[in-house]
């Protein structure tokens, strides 16, 4: 089945929502790392001396509470993951039709060759075979756009990981 052509508005549209919808989910795991590095702080905080049961208690809430915020970070973390493998998939389309794009420069200019008597007809096949060749650009380079975001994004999960793994309770 053929793919419809789509427009470039919707082409960058399209990048621009992936990309803000990845930013915002980053930034959100962000502060949820920060509640995290915030209950561990207050760990450290702690004098703890009051009695052992009442001690235990504080401990087993704010066990509870670093459980939550690491629960919620991983939720958000999958919810992310999903947004990439979208941006992977955009990526994988628009690879596809700049290689439709370019096969339809290279058949233009075949049947370029094959037109012997109306000039015309030749020029417009050879201007046809130009708008193919620089849409397979524009889409090159639409396709590295997605793929730098979205490498940006991994990156930021990635970094947002190690910020809450770092993020201890000690007592």
């Amino acid at each position: 089945m053929k793919e419809r052509a789509e427009t470039r508005k919707n082409i960058e549209k399209g990048i621009e929502i992936r990309k803000r919808e990845s930013n915002d989910r980053a930034k959100h795991m962000g502060l949820i790392v920060d509640d995290k590095k915030t209950v561990a702080k207050t760990s450290r905080q702690l004098f703890l001396s009051s009695t052992i049961e009442g001690a235990e208690k504080v401990k087993q809430a704010l066990r509870k509470a670093a459980k939550i915020v690491h629960n919620e970070f991983e939720k958000q973390n999958r919810d992310l993951q999903e947004k990439i493998n979208k941006c992977r998939k955009a990526e994988k389309n628009l690879g596809g039709r700049a290689i439709n794009a370019r096969k339809d420069a290279t058949k233009v200019n075949k049947a370029a060759g094959h037109i012997k008597e109306t000039k015309k007809a030749r020029q417009l096949a050879v201007q046809a075979e130009h708008a193919a060749v620089n849409d397979a650009n524009y889409i090159d380079r639409e396709k590295a756009l997605q793929k730098r975001e979205r490498k940006i994004s991994e990156k930021r999960r990635e970094q947002q990981k190690m910020r809450l793994m770092a993020a201890k309770l000690k007592w």
